[in-house]
Parts: C-alpha cells; sequence; structure tokens
C-alpha cells in the first residue's frame, strides 16, 4: 500500500507543486512507483509544469463523472505518473469530501509506493477532506516572517485534526539576515524544518520552460529528501565522477 504525502500551504506561490513534482521524480529515481495527483480543481499547473500539452481527461472528470482514476492518469516516467486537474476554467463547485478521497486512494493505493497531493492553496474544505485522509503533511513556506505566521494557522488547523507527522519545507531561501532561522521557526510554530530550498535562477528556468530538474545542486537537495522519507541510503560518488566531462 502506497504511503500518502499531502504538500500543503496556506498561501500560492510557495512553490508548492515544484516540490510535489521534485519529490516525486526523487523518489522514482530511488526506484519507487510514484503518483502525484493535483488535487487543486480550480488553478492547476502540475501537467503545465510536467511538460504535459494535452491531458484531455483530468481529476476534475474523476470527480464529477465518476470516471475511473486509472482513465485520467499519465506517464512523465515508467516509475512517476500523474493525475492532473484541469487546466481550463472550472466553474462547477467541486467539493470531492472524504468518503471519495479515501476510497480513490485505497483504490490506487496497491499500484504505487508513493502517492504526492499537491493541494489547492488556503484554508478549503477540499484541504480538510485531505487532512482527515493522510497521515503525512509536508507544509511550504518562504522564509519572510508574514507567509510563516499564516503557514502558522494552518499548523494550528493540522493539530486542531490531531495530524501528528508534519514538517516544513522552506523554499526560495536567500540566506538573508531578516530571515527567520531553524531554531525561530521550532520555536514559532512546533514544526522541523527538513528541507530549505535556495532561491535559483536554475529553478526559475526549469519551471518557465516546464522543465523538470532531474540533476544539479537543487535536485540533488531533493534526493537527500527523498531517501530520508523512503528509508533509502544514496550511493556516494566516488571522487573520479566529479572529473568526468
Amino acid at each position: 500500500m502506497a504511503k500518502v504525502i499531502a504538500v500543503m500551504s496556506p498561501k500560492g506561490g510557495v512553490g508548492k507543486t515544484f516540490i510535489s513534482y521534485e519529490l516525486g521524480i526523487a523518489l522514482s529515481k530511488l526506484g519507487h512507483h510514484v503518483l502525484v495527483i493535483d488535487t487543486n480543481i480550480y488553478a492547476a499547473n502540475l501537467s503545465l509544469y510536467m511538460g504535459f500539452s494535452h491531458t484531455p481527461t483530468t481529476f476534475n472528470d474523476v470527480i464529477k463523472f465518476s470516471i475511473p482514476p486509472e482513465n485520467a492518469i499519465y506517464k512523465f516516467s515508467p516509475s512517476l505518473s500523474i493525475l492532473p486537474a484541469t487546466t481550463h476554467v472550472e466553474i462547477e463547485d467541486l467539493n470531492f469530501g472524504t468518503k471519495f478521497l479515501r476510497n480513490l486512494l485505497f483504490k490506487l493505493s496497491p499500484k504505487f509506493d508513493y502517492i504526492i497531493l499537491d493541494t489547492e492553496p488556503g484554508f478549503t474544505k477540499n484541504n480538510e477532506s485531505i487532512i482527515q485522509s493522510v497521515e503525512d503533511i509536508l507544509l511550504v513556506s518562504t522564509p519572510d516572517i508574514p507567509t510563516l505566521m499564516t503557514t502558522h494557522k494552518l499548523v494550528l488547523l493540522l493539530n486542531k485534526f490531531g495530524v501528528k507527522k508534519t514538517s516544513l519545507i522552506l523554499n526560495k531561501v536567500m540566506k538573508a539576515y531578516y530571515e527567520l532561522s531553524d531554531s525561530e521557526i521550532k520555536e514559532l510554530m512546533g514544526v522541523d524544518v527538513i528541507l530549505k530550498v535556495p532561491f535559483s535562477k536554475q529553478v526559475v528556468k526549469a519551471v518557465s520552460l516546464r522543465l523538470p530538474l532531474e540533476k544539479g545542486r537543487v535536485f540533488n537537495l531533493f534526493m537527500n529528501l527523498a531517501a530520508k522519507i523512503s528509508g533509502t541510503e544514496l550511493k556516494k560518488k566516488s571522487f573520479f565522477s566529479f572529473l568526468r566531462l
């Protein structure tokens, strides 16, 4: 059965989708079968970021028309698949509910090792259903105080629902003097920072060109996180591997 991880943030623009698919790629490169589901059904970007130009059947169709979820799953690589939401305007009020989501995850879980939920921003009904359906939640925030304070509200909500496995990923870190330290964040929010992704032009370029990172310094951070999550020991590169052109 798959381990289900929800990637959440109360604010948009912090890099939640980027974190979701890069973690999915990293886990797949460790030999795991991974599914990333875009549950942001009103402002989806997952398929675009991952280079898909045409996904005729989506998570929205699964919700509205009870289409089998397998019909809306697309392969990024042999071991990584996505279930995208529509990139068109969704005018219907789609609250999928806890029962629907739990049944969906139960049906898909035997086919994958990890299922990652790329969630919509904010304190929404769909996110409440997600919170009640998963055990592991990765919060994404930028290191500025206003965003962290808003993220802290989500931490309080998770505590209310009894979620115990919550960690924080800081994105767009610039190591500036005004950014809070890990210890200050721990004191403020009561959660551990498990990954700090630096602000990088490489990331901006990759997102703009719709070419996910699969190598380089930033991607290695995701490989380390994936290894930690999965309990996998990364192979150390030999000295001579760095000399190859």
